[in-house]
């Protein structure tokens, strides 16, 4: 294997990892905006609960639109692990920024 050959395995080794951050950043989320969206039934009740649970997702949010964007830098910056990936799907172009800025307004 030459120096090249093993620099692009290592990279894809990167890509594989952002990808399953990604994933694993989505999950957690997917529990914690549940709990959340639990804690707002009876939010007077709950509101430990509440604030908890948002401290708790905030974080994981930011972590997920920083993977996310990660990957579309270096896939349109033309990193070659990246484009072997492939490119996001034709929806998530296109909506991916606005439910970023959505999500950045809202929390």
């Amino acid at each position: 294997m030459t120096e090249t050959d093993s620099d692009l395995h290592r990279r894809l080794l990167g890509v594989e990892a952002n990808s399953r951050l990604t994933g694993l950043l989505g999950a957690v989320l997917l529990v914690g905006l549940f709990v959340e969206g639990i804690s707002v039934l009876d939010v007077r009740g709950l509101l430990s609960w509440h604030v908890a649970v948002g401290l708790f997702v905030i974080p994981a949010i930011f972590a997920k639109i920083g993977s996310t964007s990660f990957r579309a830098f270096h896939y349109y910056r033309g990193t070659e692990a990246y484009r072997r990936k492939g490119p996001p799907h034709p929806i998530l172009r296109i909506a991916g920024p606005l439910v970023i800025l959505s999500t950045i307004s809202m929390f």
